[in-house]
Parts: structure tokens; C-alpha cells; sequence
């Protein structure tokens, strides 16, 4: 409210004050209506008279007064409303900020469970990575053993020669009659009792200690020979004069190579190493 003197002037609202162009009173403007030339025409309604008279009760209608003021009161709204939009900018700013922050922390913690899913389901590290300690072992053992069969032969052949020459047919024919078919061979299967760890040293940490852990490992065995022999594998068989057959199982989807040995009616577990894929392409 208006007031001259602690006299109010007017009950109503008023956008700014302007000098009245031809009676030089001082008029409260309403609205804008136009300009032309330096003449800028409002509406609104007389407050004070040229010689200071307060007018009361008065109508609104029609003044003149200069473009300069009209420019000024422009100015001034075309300010307020660039300040409004700045805050308005300012604060849809802030909003896009906090939504990506939000989007990327929800993002991060998305990789971080796959990754955390990915390592619980890659927990098998006798299969799923190199080989351990005890698997070298294993294979030491069996390189000790190899080699101290061919000494304890080279000496057994040196000195009864005449007997290995029976020895060495009688074994080779044996063999022969009990080779195993290859239809025999179930590479599913042996998948799984490699996955559950049959073939593992009863010191393996990881070995199954108990029914319910083993009922476990033999249920995700179960589920993931189904899945990675679904996805595709490959088993090649190499038959050694008859006497025994080497098969290689490969599984692309776990990057696994098998080997097993059929001899004496059986399949026998040799050992497994992880397969690189092809970097050719």
C-alpha cells in the first residue's frame, strides 16, 4: 500500500510509480499498454496532483507519460524475470546433478554385485582356476612314478630280457581285450565328478567334509556340467594300438580341458588345466 505522510494513498497494488506526461501528476501504473515514439501509454490510476494534493477514490483509466520510465519499469521486470529464470535454471541444475549421481551410485552397486555373484559362482578353484598345490603334487608323484617304472624296467629288461619279451605281448593283449568302447565314455558325467571333486586328495581343503556341504557341491556340479555342456563341448578320442584310448574333453564355456585314459575296462581321471581361447580372427 501506497501512503504519503503515514496517509494511504490507494488500497490497491500498483507494479511501479511514473509522472503523468501532460498533468505531471504522479500515477501508480496498472499495465503497459504500448509505445510510440518517445510516449509510452499505461493504465493506472492518479495518486498525486502536480501541486501535491493526495487524490483518493480515484478511477483507473488512461495516462501518457515518458518511454524512458516505461523502458526503466521493463528493465526492471525483465530483470526480475531473468533473476527467476536463473534460479529456475540453478535448481533444474541441481535436480539433473543429484538424478545422475543417483543413476551412477545405483550403476556402481549393480557391478559390484555381479562381480561379488560372479566370484561366489567361480569359488571352485580346483576347476575353474590353475592348478593347485596339491594337483602338482599330484602330477610330480606321477612323473616320479613314471620314471621309476622305466629304471625298475630298464633294469628288469636288461636282466631278464627273454621274460620281458613274454611279459611285454601278455600286457599289450590284455589291453587290447580291455580297452573300453568309446560309446562307453560319458563326458557329462565325468564332467560332474570332476566338478564335485571325486578325483580330489582327501587333504584338499575344499573337498566336501560333510553331507550337506557335499549334497551342495554335487547339486552346483550338477547344475553347471547341464549349462556349460549345453553351450557346446568337444571330446576327441586317440586309440594307442589298440591297448588304451586317451580322450580330451574341452568346454569352451568354462575354458576347461579334461583328460582321461580308458585301460582295463575303465575310464580313468588324469588331470584338467584351464584353456586359453584362440587369439587368432
Amino acid at each position: 500500500m501506497l501512503k504519503r505522510r503515514n496517509a494511504p494513498l490507494s488500497d490497491r497494488g500498483f507494479s511501479e510509480l511514473a509522472l503523468e506526461k501532460e498533468t505531471g501528476c504522479v500515477v501508480g501504473i496498472v499495465s503497459h499498454i504500448g509505445e510510440t515514439g518517445n510516449c509510452a501509454y499505461i493504465r493506472g490510476v492518479a495518486l498525486v496532483e502536480k501541486d501535491g494534493n493526495l487524490l483518493n477514490g480515484a478511477d483507473e483509466q488512461r495516462f501518457t507519460i515518458d518511454k524512458s520510465s516505461a523502458s526503466s519499469g521493463n528493465e526492471q521486470g525483465k530483470e526480475k524475470k531473468e533473476l527467476k529464470l536463473e534460479e529456475v535454471k540453478a535448481e533444474m541444475r541441481q535436480n539433473r546433478e543429484s538424478a545422475t549421481k543417483s543413476i551412477r551410485q545405483r550403476a556402481s552397486e549393480k557391478r559390484n554385485s555381479e562381480t561379488n555373484n560372479m566370484a561366489s559362482s567361480n569359488r571352485q578353484s580346483s576347476v575353474t582356476g590353475v592348478l593347485t598345490d596339491d594337483q602338482n603334487k599330484e602330477l610330480i608323484k606321477l612323473a616320479m612314478k613314471v620314471v621309476g617304472v622305466a629304471t625298475l624296467f630298464r633294469i628288469f629288461s636288461s636282466t631278464f630280457f627273454s621274460a620281458s619279451i613274454l611279459l611285454l605281448p601278455l600286457a599289450a593283449l590284455y589291453g587290447k581285450q580291455t580297452c573300453p568302447n568309446q560309446d562307453t565314455f560319458d563326458a557329462k558325467k565325468e564332467l560332474k565328478r570332476v566338478l564335485r571333486g571325486n578325483y580330489e586328495p582327501q587333504t584338499q581343503p575344499e573337498k566336501p567334509k560333510n553331507w550337506l556341504t557335499e549334497t551342495m557341491t554335487r547339486v552346483q556340479a550338477s547344475i553347471t556340467a547341464e549349462v556349460a555342456t549345453g553351450l557346446g563341448h568337444e571330446v576327441s578320442f586317440l586309440n594307442l594300438f589298440g591297448v588304451c584310448t586317451l580322450v580330451t574333453v574341452k568346454v569352451p564355456a568354462m575354458q576347461l580341458e579334461l583328460y582321461f585314459i580308458g585301460i582295463f575296462d575303465n575310464w580313468r581321471y588324469i588331470l584338467h588345466m584351464n584353456s586359453k581361447p584362440s587369439q587368432e580372427g
